[in-house]
């Protein structure tokens, strides 16, 4: 009966270390393209980007519904927002999040160590134009 006990704690207690498991993606300044229609029609296409001293850093604890993405620079406290788990597969891991009439997208692609965003932004302007971005930054994972 107490090899039963202890086999049982022992299998609990794995299973729990498991469970505590915690991806990190750090990654550098997300840069790309924007583009957008404003409020009278007129199209706009540029590179866009975070600032070139800004990370961006995901923490998701395995198996969560959610992870939380922060990002900043040096000279601003980072925002923190909480994202919806969509997609895990072997290869990537994409989060979903709504942020200031943004509905942003967030992918790792764990085999290039690349960090895919892109956002719809329903409110560009002052004259309710909307926008799209695509941005993609170097990046690194680890788990404990």
């Amino acid at each position: 009966m107490k090899k039963i006990l202890l086999l049982t704690l022992l299998i609990s207690s794995s299973i729990s270390a498991f469970a505590e498991n915690t991806l990190t993606i750090q990654c550098d300044a997300l840069n790309g393209i924007r583009y957008g229609i404003d409020g009278k029609g007129k199209v706009a296409e540029n590179k866009d980007g975070f600032s070139p001293k800004s990370s961006t850093t995901i923490v998701w604890k395995i198996d969560a519904k959610t992870a939380t993405i922060s990002t900043g620079d040096a000279r601003a406290t980072p925002s923190t927002e909480t994202a919806n788990l969509i997609n895990y597969q072997k290869d990537f891991i994409t989060w979903s999040l709504t942020n200031y009439g943004a509905t942003e997208i967030w992918t790792y692609n764990f085999p290039t160590k690349k960090l895919l965003y892109s956002a719809h932004i329903q409110q560009y302007d002052l004259q309710g134009g909307t926008a799209g971005t695509v941005f993609l930054a170097n990046c690194h994972a680890s788990a404990k």
